[in-house]
């Protein structure tokens, strides 16, 4: 059994970084060799992350998350952010501007000006 460890750093989008040390090993892995993994010998969903984001990614996201569903909301921004950029860049006749930029509605977006 050849065991090896390998440490990753990454840091998310609020800045804090976090280290994960894990252990390469053939029984974390379904007593595979990952060395010898191909994007073909793997589900889809994991072959298509591998195409994102590379080997190494993929692997770091399916020990973390494995046997859980994950989903993302369609926007990226959080509405608190949203709703304080798009204060801070009214200007009394761009509501519809600001709606394509942050893909709301017009509707949304002038009741968010007029509820300052």
């Amino acid at each position: 059994m050849r065991n090896f460890t390998r440490k990753c750093s990454n840091e998310n989008s609020v800045g804090s970084s976090y280290n994960m040390e894990w252990s390469e090993d053939l029984e974390r892995f379904g007593g595979v060799n990952i060395q010898n993994l191909t994007p073909e010998s793997l589900n889809e969903v994991y072959a298509e992350l591998i195409d994102l984001i590379g080997m190494e990614n993929m692997l770091i996201i399916y020990t973390h998350y494995k046997g859980q569903q994950v989903t993302y909301p369609v926007k990226l921004w959080s509405k608190d952010y949203i709703v304080k950029q798009i204060r801070n860049e009214y200007n009394g006749h761009n509501v519809g501007e600001l709606a394509t930029k942050y893909g709301y509605s017009d509707r949304w977006v002038r009741k968010i000006v007029n509820s300052k």
